[in-house]
């Protein structure tokens, strides 16, 4: 009984301690694994078996202090811990509000810390353009002070490495006297040089380097002293530093002297800031003119004189023209045609034959033109002539209307008539002729016979 009763109890306690033992494992909490990811600057830093609900702040306070310290590599900082890495961010206070959270997330599965880091600037090189000689830099006073930002043609400011810093910067033309600096309010002269004041901010992720030397140059100079730049902390900057002006306000050029093709030009140009300041550059010579092949000179020949050149209406006479030249005499093969009174004359209405060009001016088309001179012009492939021709009334064979009332008395002609009667004013002249002398011979023959009989 008593062997018997012990191992019910062995039994029993080792069931016990089995569930117990069950209920301990299952109220154990999970482990996971979190990285430390360094951005590529060192090798990331690997936490295994985080036990469930641990604050991301206690890991990150147990990173070695070594490995923290190698994490400040050349030109760069870590300066927070993120969930997300840095190309997440476009501004500082975006990622200093992210991170802020960190310390405070609890582990609950596999997680990566991201470490930031901003590239630092220890350089800066800053182009200024010169000002303009002639211009002015003007400031408006506001309570009896000057307002700065009010300067007219302030410097126009660029930086070599743009995408380092923002924009919206601010840059001055200043003085400098025993109580400090003061705004620029005058005018710009060639040669002088006057004093640029640039005040610059970093954009993210970058900041100046503010445990190292930060060096400042303006137009390639690099500028000395500490009254003349400084760095107010890690995101603003002032640099000052002398610019020469050496840009004029040109006028247009103008031309001095005109070129020809022996000799230069020249054309010149004023400051209007400064009219003792002038430029000057010449102009190139001219090109030779190209060779011109020199035309053929035609002419009419003497036959076709002006006062040959004539066509009477209705004669049914074709007109001839001749056109030679002194230096072709196979013209043939580049006339083109003519014109009369500059209108073009088609081909049926001429004939054109060689010899040096032979031109028969058909009478059925000099019948349609009107009484007077006209112009007649021949067209060459290499140039022209022109002469001119008269067209004279024709011949009228229409007989004159006699208008006389049937019992008129006829009367005497009282002039001469006005159509072309030539041949019947002959015939009438020699009848009255004849009658006249008949008459004579009647009337002596009288006398005759009647002094005859007046005897007897």
């Amino acid at each position: 009984m008593k062997k018997r009763f012990l191992a019910m109890l062995m039994a029993m306690l080792i069931m016990l301690v089995s569930v117990a033992s069950t209920q301990v494992f299952a109220s154990t909490p999970g482990t996971f694994t979190v990285t430390i990811n360094f951005d590529g600057h060192i090798d990331d830093y690997v936490v295994e078996n985080v036990v469930e609900g641990t604050l991301l702040g206690n890991i990150i306070e147990n990173i070695p202090r070594e490995l923290i310290e190698s994490a400040y590599v050349e030109g760069y900082r870590p300066f927070t811990f993120s969930l997300k890495p840095i190309s997440e961010y476009d501004s500082y206070d975006a990622a200093s509000e992210a991170s802020s959270m960190v310390y405070d997330t609890a582990v609950t599965s596999d997680m990566t810390v991201y470490v930031l880091y901003v590239e630092c600037v220890n350089e800066v090189r800053i182009n200024v353009e010169s000002p303009i000689c002639g211009t002015e830099a003007t400031v408006e006073e506001v309570d009896d002070e000057s307002d700065w930002d009010t300067q007219t043609n302030k410097p126009v400011v660029t930086f070599e490495d743009t995408e380092k810093f923002e924009n919206d910067f601010y840059a001055y033309w200043i003085t400098e006297d025993e109580e400090g600096w003061e705004i620029y309010n005058g005018s710009f002269t060639y040669g002088e040089k006057y004093i640029a004041g640039v005040q610059m901010a970093t954009k993210f992720p970058y900041e100046f380097d503010y445990s190292n030397i930060v060096n400042f140059y303006i137009n390639g100079v690099k500028i000395e002293g500490t009254d003349r730049c400084w760095v107010y902390n890690r995101y603003y900057a002032v640099a000052i530093g002398e610019v020469e002006c050496t840009e004029h306000n040109w006028g247009e050029w103008e031309v001095v002297k005109e070129p020809t093709t022996t000799e230069e030009g020249l054309e010149r140009r004023v400051c209007s800031g400064d009219p003792t300041h002038i430029e000057e550059r010449p102009i190139s010579k001219l090109d030779e003119p190209e060779p011109i092949d020199e035309l053929n000179t035609y002419y009419f020949a003497s036959e076709s004189s002006v006062s040959a050149n004539t066509y009477t209406l209705e004669s049914g006479e074709n007109l001839k023209f001749k056109v030679e030249c002194d230096t072709e005499s196979n013209i043939i093969s580049k006339f083109l045609g003519i014109e009369v009174d500059g209108e073009p004359v088609d081909i049926s209405n001429y004939d054109a034959t060689a010899g040096s060009v032979d031109i028969n001016l058909h009478a059925d088309y000099l019948d349609t033109l009107s009484e007077g001179e006209h112009t007649l012009t021949a067209l060459f492939d290499d140039g022209e002539v022109e002469t001119t021709f008269t067209i004279l009334p024709g011949d009228s064979e229409t007989e004159p209307v006699d208008e006389t009332p049937a019992d008129a008395t006829p009367t005497a002609p009282t002039g001469v008539s006005t159509g072309d009667n030539s041949s019947r004013t002959l015939w009438s002249l020699l009848a009255a002729v004849s009658l006249a002398v008949l008459f004579v011979a009647v009337l002596l023959k009288g006398r005759k016979y009647q002094a005859r009989y007046s005897k007897k």
